[in-house]
């Protein structure tokens, strides 16, 4: 896993067109095969278009992990990731290309697990509040592990527990 820097939550920003109090945009959400996009209106603060949880809608980002060139690409999806306030969940299990992807209702939340998942060398992490609440680790090709499956377990039931004290969007 090269993402090749640490991120930060202006990694995950998206900019608003400046003096705009809202900014148009397309929501994706999972599953959509059609290829024409939701469209909504959303609200802009501090020059950046932001999240509408009371709407269902948050942000999803695929971070390149091979390049070492910190890309980001970053969009907002309906109906899919926490709605807990400062969280976000990731990993590196992700068809075709196994980016690490990562979805959260705040920047900060999103930086800090893809920094940990990173660090780890891919698979899983949640934070919420500013910490890590949990995280498993892919150290083989950020998909898998040599590691016990004991090991392996205790951290997914770990990862499972923590998510349970989180509010999702669905």
């Amino acid at each position: 896993v090269n993402v090749g820097r640490a991120l930060s939550a202006d990694d995950f920003a998206i900019a608003a067109v400046p003096g705009r109090e809202t900014m148009k945009a397309a929501l994706l959400r999972p599953f959509h095969w059609d290829d024409s996009f939701i469209e909504t209106e959303l609200p802009v603060t501090g020059g950046h278009v932001q999240r509408d949880t009371a709407r269902n809608i948050t942000k999803f980002a695929v971070v390149d992990r091979y390049s070492g060139k910190g890309r980001v690409a970053k969009m907002f999806w309906l109906g899919c990731g926490p709605a807990t306030p400062d969280t976000a969940v990731g990993c590196t299990v992700a068809h075709d290309q196994h980016n690490i992807w990562v979805a959260g209702s705040s920047d900060a939340a999103m930086a800090l697990v893809v920094n940990r998942i990173a660090r780890n060398q891919g698979g899983w992490a949640l934070a919420s509040g500013g910490e890590i609440l949990a995280d498993v680790r892919y150290e083989i090709g950020g998909l898998m592990t040599c590691r016990p499956a004991q090991d392996l377990d205790a951290e997914m039931e770990k990862l499972y527990r923590a998510a349970e004290g989180i509010e999702w969007l669905y």
